[in-house]
This record gives structure tokens, sequence and C-alpha cells, in this order.
């Protein structure tokens, strides 16, 4: 019986190893079709606030604010951009889905 259990243990943590990895690229391919519909390289680009290291330099739950509540989190960071970022009227799937795409973005 020991042996069944430890067995299924097992099997369930090597699984899990596989899945969530599998499930956190698939939530991040998600935020990349967000970030793309949602025109956000019109701003965020190589030239123009630029979000190539974002995910080494913002926690998730910073990236999230900086989506749901973008002028809260200026005053928060107190950022001194000129530009306003547009607060956006996305589904709570579309943002984990762009917060795990953005946390994909580490500095190189």
């Amino acid at each position: 019986m020991k042996r069944l259990v430890l067995a299924v243990v097992t099997l369930v943590v090597v699984a899990t190893c596989y899945v969530l990895p599998l499930a956190a690229q698939d939530a991040a391919g998600e935020g990349q079709k967000v970030f793309a519909r949602e025109k956000c390289a019109m701003c965020h680009n190589a030239k123009m606030n630029s979000l190539g290291s974002v995910g080494t330099t913002l926690t998730a739950e910073q990236i999230r604010q900086w989506i749901e509540n973008p002028t809260e989190a200026a005053k928060t960071s107190k950022s001194t951009s000129k530009m306003k970022m547009p607060k956006k009227n996305l589904t709570k799937a579309d943002v984990d889905n762009l917060v795990a795409y953005l946390q994909t973005m580490k500095a190189s």
C-alpha cells in the first residue's frame, strides 16, 4: 500500500513539474497576443518606454498594477514620463496572460 501511495505521489509531482511550465508558456503566448491586439508596442518599443527588462525589474503584482491602474502605478513609482498610459478594459484572463508575457521580458 505504501508503495502505491509513493508511486502516485511521485507521478503527481513529476506531472506537475511538466504541466505547470507548459501552462505558463501558454499564458505568456496568449499574453503576447493581447499585447499585439491592444497595440501596446505603439508606445512600448525599443526607443520609448521599453519593456525589455520589465520581468526583471517589476514583480508580477507591480506589472498587474500598471495594467489595471496605470495612473496610481505612475504615482506610486514616481514616474517622470510625460506620456500617460491609458487604462484598458481587459478581462481578468487577458490581464493574467499579459502579466505572464511581460514577466518573460528579462534583461539580457
